[in-house]
């Protein structure tokens, strides 16, 4: 098991694959529409505080080579594209089909393609290096039992199912525990590496270092 507390935590792999989807409904049209969320263009997604890490951008890529939400026109027969949602953690475009394009008087963009993610300037391997940020341990999760952040709130909270605890000179596997926390605030604080990963649906750096999360296990 992890230890219990907050520490420095590294998601990759097939965490990656929910880890943006808050930020995407926040960019929402139809939940925009319906009154469900309440993000005006131009608000920052991580929140008024100092971001110490890197910023986040993001796209719907629907011409994605390879990305499983590639195609030409969506549902409603309009042509896919490359359209920027988020800019430096600020919301640019809402993201908006036909319908509720129409609702909300805003320009088309269609049906969410592909997520994809901006990547930032440092190496993956020295996310696995506690001492880049100074600390003692990193724990490095591979996969969780189910990983869905709340999209409304950006609330997260998911069992273990395959990591690391990496200290200096040393690797030990870990499972089990949970590891908790708020989107908005992790990415007022979190870097993101150089190196990118097509998964499914998303383009994303390949690693996410959140500088403090809570863990809970042994």
């Amino acid at each position: 098991l992890p230890k219990t507390g907050e520490f420095p935590v590294v998601f990759s792999g097939e965490t990656l694959d929910k880890m943006f989807e808050p930020l995407i409904a926040w960019s929402s049209a139809r939940l925009r529409y319906n009154r469900i969320i309440d993000k005006a263009l131009g608000s920052n997604l991580v929140g008024a505080g100092k971001v110490a890490g890197d910023a986040i951008t993001i796209w719907s890529n629907g011409l994605l080579k390879g990305g499983m939400g590639s195609c030409r026109f969506d549902g409603f027969g309009s042509p896919m594209s490359r359209v920027l949602l988020i800019q430096n953690n600020i919301l640019k475009t809402y993201l908006a089909n036909k319908q509720y394009a129409d609702y909300l008087k805003i320009p088309v963009t269609g049906d969410l393609g592909n997520i994809e993610v901006a990547p930032g300037s440092t190496p993956f391997e020295l996310f696995l290096d506690p001492s880049l940020i100074g600390e003692k341990v990193i724990y490095h999760i591979r996969a969780f039992s189910a990983f869905e952040p709340n999209p409304i709130t950006g609330a997260f909270s998911a069992e273990i199912r395959a990591g690391y605890e990496i200290k200096p000179g040393s690797i030990q596997p870990i499972k089990g525990g949970s590891v908790s926390g708020f989107l908005q605030q992790g990415l007022q604080n979190c870097l993101l590496s150089k190196e990118q990963e097509l998964r499914e649906r998303i383009l994303a750096p390949k690693g996410i270092l959140f500088k403090k999360l809570t863990l809970a296990g042994a």
